[in-house]
C-alpha cells in the first residue's frame, strides 16, 4: 500500500511525488515500511533495506522489530500477551517477572556476558484492613527503581496517590535490588526519606499539594472542575502568595482572561471560525501595555506570522527593526524560512560581561532544507548571531552528522557516532554521551581532558523513564568537585560540594504559566 504526498517548495515550482509504502502480510498486519527517500532509492540500488521490518505471533505480538534508525528488538510474550524477555541489538536482555495477577514485580537487565541485575522491584498492597483504611488495596505500594525508592502509603477514592515517600540510592548510581526488603534498605539514604502529599476534589482534582520542603499550594477550581485560582505558601511563612486567579474561560473551555500574582492581567482571544489564537493581551495598572501579540496562520493553522503591537520600530545599526516574526512553509508543511528580530552579537570573552547593550538588535533570517526523508540538511542563519549549520544523512538510514569545517561526514564516521541502538555517542565535537541498557542518556561529558579527568555529568531516572536525580563531578587542580539535583514532585533541590550551598527551586504551575521559586 502506498500514500502519495506531492512536495513543493513554493508554488511556481514543479510538485515531486514522495511515496510512503507499506507492505502488509496475508493477515493484514505490516510487516514492512519504507520513507520516500529509501523507497526511492531502492529503485537504483537493490541492497536498501526497509525502514522498519515487523515478525508478528500469530497472536499479533511483534515478536521481531527491525530498524535502520533503532536497530533490532526482540521480545517474548507470554500466553497473556505480556512481555516476559525482550533482546536488543546492544546485546541488552530484559526479563521481566510478573504475579499471578500478571502485574510485574521484577525486572532484570543484562548486557552480554555481564551479571544480571533487577533494576526494578515493585510491590501491591492486598487486602488487609489497614491497607482499606487508606486505600491500598490493590494498588502499588512501594517501586525500587534504578532513581531509587518511591513508597506510595495512601490514595484517594479516585485512585489517586494522596502520600508518597521518595527515598534516594547511597551512591549515584543504579542499584542492583535484592529481594528482601530489609536488604533493599541497606541501599537507601537513612531518614524519613522526602514525602510529598496531596488534597484531591470528587473530581479528581487536586485542592492542595505540600512537597518534600513543607512548601504547599492550593488551587480553586469552577464548577465544571477548571482551574480559576491558584496561591503559593512558602514553608515557615503564614501568608499566601496569589500565583494566579480570576481565571475565565470561553465556552468550549480555554482560557480567556487570568490575572497573574503580580498584578498582570492577561487576555485572549481566539477566531470564531477555527478557533486558533489570534491576539494575546497583557497589561498592568502601573506597568501599562506590556504585550500585544497578533497572530496570522494559514488554512492549515501553521503560524505564518506572530506582531508585538506593545513594542516600537527600532533602530539600530543602520536597519530598521520591527517587532514582526515571519514563517513560511513548503506543501508538506515543513518550516522552510523564518525571519524576525534577534539580540546582537554574544557577549565576547569576561572583558564584555556586563557591557551588553539592550539596543543592540538585529533583524535575521533563516532558511531550512530537508531530504526525502524530513532530516534537516540545511540551516542557513544571516543576523548577528549566525549558528547555521549542513548536516548529511546516511545512506541507509536516517543517522545525521554535521559537516565539519566544510566537509561532509563519511558512511564510517556517520556510523561510529551512533550505538547499534542509534543512540548518538557525541553531544557535539569532544563531548561523549554514554546510555543506559534502556536507552537513556546516562552521562555527558562537558569537559574532556588529555589526563582522563574529566568533568562528568550523570542520570538517573525512576521507572517512568522520569529524571530522579542529576550529578555532576567538577575536576579542579586541587579536588573533585560535586554538585547534583534531586528531583521530587513540584520541587528541585540542588547542591554544591564547592560552596556547601544546597538551594531549592519549587515549581508551581497555574493558568497560562509556569512559576519557579527559588
Amino acid at each position: 500500500m502506498r500514500s502519495v504526498d506531492y512536495w513543493r517548495e513554493n508554488e511556481k515550482l514543479a510538485a515531486q511525488a514522495r511515496v510512503n509504502r507499506v507492505a502488509y502480510d496475508v493477515g493484514g498486519r505490516p510487516v514492512k515500511q519504507w520513507d520516500p527517500r529509501l523507497w526511492a532509492l531502492q529503485a537504483e540500488d537493490p541492497l536498501t533495506p526497509a525502514n522498519m521490518t515487523r515478525v508478528h505471533s500469530l497472536s499479533d505480538h511483534v515478536v521481531s522489530l527491525l530498524s535502520v534508525d533503532a536497530g533490532l528488538q526482540v521480545s517474548l510474550a507470554g500466553t497473556g500477551n505480556q512481555v516476559l524477555q525482550r533482546w536488543d541489538t546492544r546485546g541488552t536482555r530484559s526479563d521481566i517477572e510478573y504475579d499471578d495477577q500478571l502485574r510485574p514485580v521484577a525486572m532484570f537487565e543484562q548486557q552480554g556476558t555481564a551479571p544480571r541485575s533487577c533494576v526494578e522491584r515493585l510491590q501491591y498492597g492486598g487486602s488487609e484492613p489497614g491497607n482499606q483504611a487508606v486505600n491500598l488495596c490493590g494498588q502499588m505500594t512501594r517501586h525500587d527503581s534504578p532513581g531509587g525508592t518511591v513508597v506510595f502509603e495512601s490514595f484517594a477514592i479516585t485512585r489517586q496517590c494522596t502520600r508518597h515517600i521518595q527515598h534516594f540510592t547511597n551512591d549515584p548510581v543504579a542499584a542492583d535490588w535484592p529481594e528482601p526488603i530489609a536488604d533493599r534498605q541497606q541501599l537507601l539514604e537513612p531518614g524519613e526519606g522526602a514525602i510529598s502529599t496531596w488534597n484531591y476534589g470528587p473530581q479528581g482534582n487536586v485542592l492542595e499539594k505540600t512537597d518534600a520542603r513543607h512548601n504547599s499550594q492550593v488551587f480553586a477550581f469552577t464548577l465544571d472542575g477548571l482551574l480559576r485560582d491558584s496561591a503559593l505558601k512558602l514553608a515557615g511563612k503564614l501568608t499566601w502568595q496569589t500565583l494566579v486567579s480570576e481565571i475565565e474561560y470561553s465556552a468550549d473551555g480555554r482560557i480567556i482572561r487570568e490575572v497573574a500574582g503580580n498584578h498582570v492581567e492577561t487576555e485572549l482571544f481566539y477566531g470564531g471560525a477555527d478557533g486558533l489564537l489570534i491576539e494575546r493581551r497583557a497589561f498592568s495598572n502601573h506597568s501599562g501595555l506590556l504585550q500585544h501579540l497578533f497572530y496570522d496562520y494559514d488554512r492549515m493553522g501553521n503560524v505564518l506570522g506572530i506582531e508585538d503591537k506593545a513594542l516600537a520600530v527600532r533602530y539600530f545599526n543602520n536597519q530598521r527593526i520591527e517587532p514582526i516574526s515571519c514563517f513560511n512553509y513548503d506543501s508538506l508543511y515543513q518550516l522552510i524560512g523564518a525571519s524576525g528580530w534577534e539580540a546582537g552579537s554574544a557577549n565576547q570573552g569576561p572583558a564584555s560581561t556586563g557591557r551588553t547593550d539592550p539596543a543592540a538588535l538585529s533583524n535575521y533570517q533563516q532558511s531550512f532544507s530537508y531530504d526525502e526523508s524530513g532530516n534537516l540538511l540545511k540551516l542557513t542563519h544571516i543576523g548577528a548571531q549566525s549558528p547555521g549549520r549542513e548536516l548529511k544523512a546516511a545512506r541507509y538510514s536516517n543517522r545525521c552528522l554535521p559537516w565539519r569545517n566544510g566537509v561532509p561526514p563519511t558512511e564510517e564516521a556517520i556510523a561510529a557516532a551512533f550505538d547499534a541502538n542509534g543512540n548518538s555517542l557525541m553531544l557535539d565535537q569532544g563531548r561523549s554521551m554514554t546510555w543506559d541498557l534502556r536507552n537513556q542518556l546516562q552521562s555527558v561529558s562537558p569537559v574532556e581532558r588529555d589526563s582522563g579527568r574529566n568533568d562528568v555529568e550523570s542520570y538517573l531516572y525512576d521507572g517512568g523513564g522520569q529524571r530522579v536525580r542529576k550529578t555532576r563531578s567538577l575536576q579542579t587542580n586541587a579536588r573533585t568537585m560535586m554538585a547534583g539535583v534531586r528531583y521530587l514532585p513540584g520541587l528541585d533541590i540542588r547542591s554544591h560540594s564547592g560552596t556547601g550551598e544546597v538551594l531549592q527551586v519549587i515549581t508551581a504551575t497555574g493558568g497560562l504559566n509556569s512559576v519557579r521559586v527559588l
